[in-house]
């Protein structure tokens, strides 16, 4: 949402111009002391927060990186389910079952066969 600062400006210098001087300073009093109102809270709020945490903050830290740690590992065990079922049904839908269970023949029929092979070259 785009707000219309140069818009808000003319209203506002069109409003002051219509004030009279008292009401000028009245009105400028006013937002003196509201300015002064909400940077004091601004401060004070601040200033209890820092104290609360530098009285708290072995727990603070405790909650933090406990719950980082348990999200660590949910994600990691999240990751690990989902692995092993993708390998589940990757196996299911692959054809590499049906060559496995395939028989397997060697044939020799032809050619020397020895079953001790000695030296460290094999000719063909």
């Amino acid at each position: 949402m785009k707000i219309p600062i140069k818009q808000i400006f003319r209203e506002f210098y069109l409003l002051n111009n219509r004030l009279s001087l008292v009401e000028k300073v009245i009105y400028g009093l006013v937002s003196i002391a509201l300015v002064r109102a909400v940077y004091l809270t601004i401060i004070n709020l601040s200033n209890k927060v820092i104290i609360y945490v530098l009285a708290n903050y072995q727990i603070i830290f405790a909650i933090f990186f406990g719950t980082l740690a348990i999200l660590i590992f949910g994600l990691g065990f999240y990751l690990y389910i989902s692995r092993a079922k993708h390998k589940a049904n990757s196996l299911d839908e692959s054809s590499i079952d049906d060559d496995i269970n395939e028989t397997r023949n060697i044939y020799t029929k032809g050619g020397n066969y020895t079953e001790n092979l000695n030296g460290d070259q094999i000719e063909i």
